[in-house]
């Protein structure tokens, strides 16, 4: 991977301006003809002890100068999408004082406005693509909110984010200066890069294998259980429900999938697979899961959405053994994974007709750890600790999502 100069400019009279993925377009085209619903990446974070708004914001302000992607708008240009970045860009975090309201009124109040930051549209032409608040609870005890459009990050990034956050925090209350050195690779760069392993030939067979794989396969539609309000966006209307496994059947989960010889994941594809054919009936399900895309050492660091789909077709016999299924599933994850690298704007166009509805009609994905969990809830040295909070909903990108998030408790 190239880390030095970008390429990939789109005029040569704007330097700053240049060549997006192919995700990055299918998310600004999503906005343009759907609405912003899904687009959002909203996080949310306890403060314990004590954490200043100039630290904080002087945290933020360190982000934007290290990272380019944090300080990029986008607008057409030839009739073809780019990014364009800004050589500085201001960013204010708002401060809500909830402590005049009674104790009983805050918890609820502060999840009152987090629920509407995450929701509220962001302007992809306007940098920065984020917006920020802090929301004081009591003097020791505050919520942090950052959202995030899914132009300029993904889940990867976000763990990446908040580690940095907080690492430039302290250096702020210790009177030191934050890191603001930009990294080797930017995400310009990545772009130019992806788009140049597209003309090289190199994923051919990542090609062929999506063109066999998903021919003739189609969308395993799941019913709904009530009628949404006409006029009704995709995505628009949506919620998260949310159940917390107990520590030894999480436990029990992962001892199982070994003695299958089966990961984690390909185990949960293998439920998630076996329930949608006894919700359908269908012969051969389809849906979708998300992957980092990060193999290049380089792109560990990247804040940037590098994440691609990939999609799982199933074919379930009722006379299958479930030990047979379960090793089925693991052989068709394995297989995806290691065909990842072609873009899913360009497999989907592989499978059958769809006259407009996504071919992911349910999606799968599985975290072994919650966005920065581990390194801020276990880490009590600093002035302040962060512990994350789940995340309130902006919309989906598909219909029916799974998420299986490991946490502390389970």
């Amino acid at each position: 991977m190239n880390t030095g100069e970008h390429d990939g400019r789109l005029t040569a009279a704007d330097a700053q301006a240049f060549a997006c993925t192919m995700l990055q377009e299918r998310f600004f085209a999503q906005q343009r003809s759907r609405g912003p619903q899904g687009l959002n990446i909203a996080m949310r974070w306890l403060v314990t002890g004590t954490l200043s708004h100039a630290a904080a914001e002087g945290a933020l302000q360190a982000l934007m100068r290290r990272h380019e992607i944090l300080r990029t708008s986008f607008r057409e240009i030839d009739g073809r999408l780019a990014q364009e970045v800004h050589p500085s860009c201001p960013v204010k975090l708002n401060a809500i004082d909830l402590t005049a309201l009674p104790a009983e009124e805050r918890e609820s109040r502060a999840e009152e406005i987090a629920r509407a930051e995450a929701v509220a549209p962001i302007d992809p032409a306007v940098a920065p693509l984020l917006r920020s608040c802090l929301l004081r609870l009591t003097p020791d005890r505050s919520v942090l909110l950052l959202t995030l459009h899914s132009l300029i990050c993904d889940g990867w990034s976000t763990g990446l984010i908040v580690s940095e956050l907080r690492a430039a925090a302290e250096a702020i209350d210790d009177g030191r200066a934050p890191d603001a050195t930009p990294p080797d690779l930017q995400f310009a760069d990545y772009a130019a890069w992806q788009n140049e392993l597209l003309a090289s030939g190199e994923l051919d067979e990542a090609r062929a294998y999506w063109m066999r794989r998903l021919r003739g396969a189609s969308a395993t539609p799941v019913p709904a259980d009530h009628a949404l309000p006409t006029g009704t966006r995709p995505g628009e209307r949506s919620n998260i429900t949310s159940l917390l496994l107990p520590g030894d059947l999480s436990a029990a989960v992962e001892s199982f999938a070994r003695k299958h010889g089966a990961t984690l994941f390909g185990l949960a594809v293998a439920a998630l697979g076996l329930m949608l054919h006894r919700v359908t009936g269908s012969a051969e399900i389809v849906f979708g899961s998300q992957v980092a895309n990060r193999e290049e050492p380089e792109a560990a660091e990247l804040i940037g959405p590098t994440v691609n789909s990939i999609t799982l077709c199933l074919p379930v016999d009722d006379a299958m053994t479930l030990h047979g299924f379960v090793g089925v599933a693991n052989e068709r994850v394995q297989e995806a994974l290691r065909h990842q690298r072609l873009p899913f704007e360009i497999a989907e166009n592989f499978a059958a007709r769809r006259d407009g509805q996504p071919l992911h009609a349910a999606n799968l994905v599985l975290h072994r750890s919650y966005s920065g969990t581990t390194e801020t809830e276990r880490d009590g040295t600093g002035r302040f600790g962060l512990v994350s909070l789940p995340s309130f909903s902006s919309g989906t990108q598909w219909p029916l999502n799974f998420y299986m998030i490991g946490r502390d408790e389970g």
